[in-house]
């Protein structure tokens, strides 16, 4: 129970999480090779422009992915797997600073599922084993791994209309957002974007901790 002045409130608490609105900067300004901060004089401020992202909507566009994603996981197989990875992972790094996250760990099976290395008919043992040897691969140390973009609820109601331009505008806009999501490898050892590149989500994952996470994971499979 929480006391709030003379009343208390049992069973549950109310916690009030500001956030910035998505247009309050400029996205152009917010680019990784951008510097706003006065200490650093000329020099980028990658991180401190990709928190000030996250804080633009990052976070909420990332937890509509998760909640689609897991709308289609018709048997719970998905929301076990990402229970044993979380679980696994905190019996390893729950104290140590640069080290995965559950969250990013929820990506990476989101990751996993866009390009099909799992899908929903597995059980959850069997994405469980197939996350870990793309972890103990150095997955997500290789390269930019950009994760897949909302569905829209128009996307084919004008399917048959000025295809060819729209076909033409998609290819576009994907080799923008892949060349956007490029700029983050010079700046972050693990780099995990959204659809569009704007943001990423490997933020904060050191290059030794992705190094410690292969090795476990390499242990891990070894031994199931």
């Amino acid at each position: 129970a929480t006391t709030t002045g003379s009343r208390e409130v049992g069973g549950w608490v109310v916690r009030l999480l500001p956030c910035l609105a998505d247009d309050t900067f400029p996205q152009a300004k917010l680019r990784p090779q951008r510097c706003n901060l006065r200490s650093l004089g000329a020099r980028p401020s990658p991180v401190y422009n990709n928190l000030v992202r996250l804080e633009l909507g990052g976070y909420r566009r990332a937890l509509a992915l998760l909640h689609h994603t897991m709308a289609k996981d018709s048997n719970g197989a998905l929301r076990e797997a990402v229970i044993l990875l979380k679980v696994w992972a905190r019996q390893r790094y729950s104290q140590q600073a640069g080290s995965v996250s559950g969250f990013q760990l929820s990506l990476v099976l989101t990751h996993l599922l866009a390009t099909r290395a799992i899908n929903y008919e597995m059980g959850s043992y069997h994405m469980l084993r197939v996350t870990l040897a793309f972890l103990s691969k150095g997955g997500l140390a290789k390269g930019v791994i950009r994760l897949p973009g909302m569905p829209t609820a128009d996307a084919d109601a004008d399917a048959d209309e000025d295809e060819d331009e729209d076909e033409e505008a998609k290819a576009q806009s994907a080799k923008a957002a892949a060349a956007a999501a490029a700029t983050f490898a010079s700046y972050f050892p693990c780099v995990l974007t959204d659809s569009d590149g704007a943001v990423n989500y490997g933020c904060g994952v050191s290059r030794g901790a992705l190094k410690e996470l292969a090795a476990d994971a390499a242990l891990s499979l070894a031994a199931l």
